[in-house]
């Protein structure tokens, strides 16, 4: 992402650091972290695998669907809204079908 870093752990967790005045760490703060901080994936969801892009990230969940939080303005966090997401929201209309993030 643009000042801000995200991996997927081998549990399934994922870690967020760096700039996050536009929530894009997922950590239900907007406090900036030199430290890598869990994002709040709810219900014991574990990820497969993130993505970010400018002020926002994704992550593609185990046995399916996809929760993005952070900078929405634009739409970009996908759960028909432009409110600004502090914690992982799903993506409207992406269901258990998702299974891979690349072609």
């Amino acid at each position: 992402g643009w000042d801000f870093t995200c991996a997927v752990l081998d549990d399934g967790s994922v870690y967020c650091w760096g700039y996050n005045a536009q929530h894009q760490l997922g950590d239900g703060t907007g406090a900036h972290r030199s430290t890598p901080v869990a994002t709040n994936l709810p219900n014991g969801r574990t990820a497969t695998s993130v993505t970010s892009g400018y002020y926002h990230a994704c992550a593609l969940l185990e046995g399916g669907g996809v929760k993005c939080w952070g900078f929405n303005e634009s739409g970009a966090v996908g759960d028909g809204t432009f409110n600004n997401r502090s914690i992982a929201t799903d993506v409207a209309d992406v269901d258990s079908a998702v299974a891979s993030a690349r072609p």
